[in-house]
């Protein structure tokens, strides 16, 4: 005996509406998130008042929590030698003595996403930079460089990383690196003195 048609249309609606429902049901019992009594992830914050802290004259240690790539440092592992710096390079390298490495650790964390710097890191897309002040400008072991820092001579200097970091695209026309610069003076004191310490014998710093 054949039921109407609108019967079979009824059941056949009846039938497709239990199968979703069944699903929803059984799916919220196999995937159903589960409360944590703590936040996985707590982003940090990090603001100047910082600085205080660190220019107390205590020992501040980086750890692998406030510094990439394990890197420990302390602020009074600085050494200077008197040096006679010219006016081109006397603003910036003036400012080393009151520089830290600690707020530079904690600068250099906007550059992780592009930069290295534990000791034969890999490369990244920009080069490592363990060991980059005395470095070739373009010697950064198995990286393709622009051909504008191909074409640079010498050696980084910490003259020449302050101009490069305040400005890339002024100082190498037409660099790869796609970063508008640091415009503090003392954020890139900071910085400086941290890549200064990515190296297994760090220079006397100019005084």
């Amino acid at each position: 005996m054949r039921h109407p048609i609108w019967k079979r249309l009824f059941f056949a609606i009846l039938i497709a509406l239990l199968v979703v429902l069944g699903s929803n049901i059984i799916g919220e019992i196999l995937f159903s998130p589960q409360s944590l009594d703590k936040p996985v992830y707590v982003a940090e914050e990090f603001s100047y008042a910082d600085k205080a802290k660190v220019d107390e004259g205590k020992p501040a240690r980086v750890t692998d929590s406030s510094s990439p790539d394990d890197v420990v440092i302390k602020d009074g592992d600085k050494r200077f030698v008197n040096t006679e710096l010219s006016p081109s390079t006397g603003k910036i390298l003036g400012q080393l003595k009151s520089a830290s490495p600690i707020r530079g650790a904690k600068l250099f964390r906007k550059c992780k996403s592009c930069h290295t710097t534990k000791k034969g890191g890999r490369n990244a897309v920009g080069p490592n930079l363990w060991g980059v002040v005395g470095r070739a400008k373009a010697g950064g072991v198995g990286f393709k460089y622009s051909r504008a820092l191909r074409e640079k001579e010498g050696k980084w200097t910490l003259s020449e990383l302050d101009a490069f970091l305040a400005d890339p695209k002024k100082f190498a026309k037409g660099t790869n690196m796609n970063f508008r610069g640091i415009k503090k003076n003392e954020d890139r004191a900071d910085l400086l003195v941290y890549l200064h310490f990515l190296s297994d014998s760090p220079e006397p710093l100019p005084n």
